[in-house]
C-alpha cells in the first residue's frame, strides 16, 4: 500500500463510481472501465491489465500480445514496473518480437529508477554483450546496485567479478 502511494496509486479500494457498484477493485472489468472513464491516469490500470492478460486471470484469457500492449501503455505513462515487464516480454518474445535492444532500453529505464531485478538483468546484458556492446565495468556497476538491494544472484555475480579479478583487482575479502 505504501509503495502504491509512492507510485501514484492512491486509487486503492476506491469505488469506480457510484453507478457501478458491481465492479470491484482489481477485477479486469473494473480496470477496463477505469481506463475508459479516465479514473486512472498514472498507468496503474494499464499495468494491472497487462498482468491480467499475462496470467489469464480476473475474467480474461491469457494473451501475450495484449499484455505487452498494456505494459507499453503503462510504460508510456512512466510506470517503472511496466518498463520492466515489457522488457521481459521483449526478452522472451512474448507478445512482441524478441529484441535484445528493446530489452536493454526497458531495463535501463527500470534499473535507473531502482528496480533491482532490472539492474541485475541490465548488468547481465552488459556482461554478455546482449543488446549492448559488452562493457564489464558497466556490468559490475549495475550488478553492484542490485546486490546492494539484496538481490542474491547479483551478489553472487559481483563476488565472481572479485574472485576472478575481472574489472577489479582480485579481493578475497569482498
Amino acid at each position: 500500500q505504501q509503495q502504491q502511494k509512492q507510485q501514484g496509486g492512491d486509487q486503492e479500494q476506491q469505488p469506480l463510481c457510484s453507478s457501478s457498484p458491481q465492479l470491484q477493485y482489481g477485477d479486469a472489468q473494473y480496470l477496463f472501465a477505469a481506463i475508459k472513464q479516465g479514473f486512472v491516469g498514472h498507468g496503474d490500470a494499464h499495468l494491472q491489465l497487462g498482468e491480467c492478460f499475462e496470467r489469464g486471470q480476473d475474467g480474461v484469457g491469457p494473451d501475450d500480445a495484449l499484455a505487452a500492449a498494456y505494459y507499453r501503455e503503462a510504460a508510456d505513462l512512466g510506470r517503472v514496473e511496466a518498463h520492466f515487464r515489457l522488457g521481459l516480454c521483449f526478452r522472451a518474445g512474448r507478445g512482441v518480437p524478441q529484441d535484445t535492444t528493446h530489452v536493454v532500453t526497458c531495463m535501463r529505464y527500470a534499473a535507473a529508477h531502482g528496480h533491482a531485478e532490472a539492474q541485475f538483468i541490465l548488468g547481465e546484458c552488459y556482461r554478455t554483450g546482449q543488446g549492448v556492446k559488452q562493457d564489464l565495468a558497466q556490468a559490475l556497476a549495475w550488478l553492484r546496485l542490485a546486490a546492494f538491494q539484496g538481490h542474491a544472484a547479483a551478489q553472487y555475480a559481483v563476488a565472481v567479478f572479485y574472485d576472478v579479478g575481472r574489472v577489479v583487482d582480485r579481493d578475497d575479502r569482498q
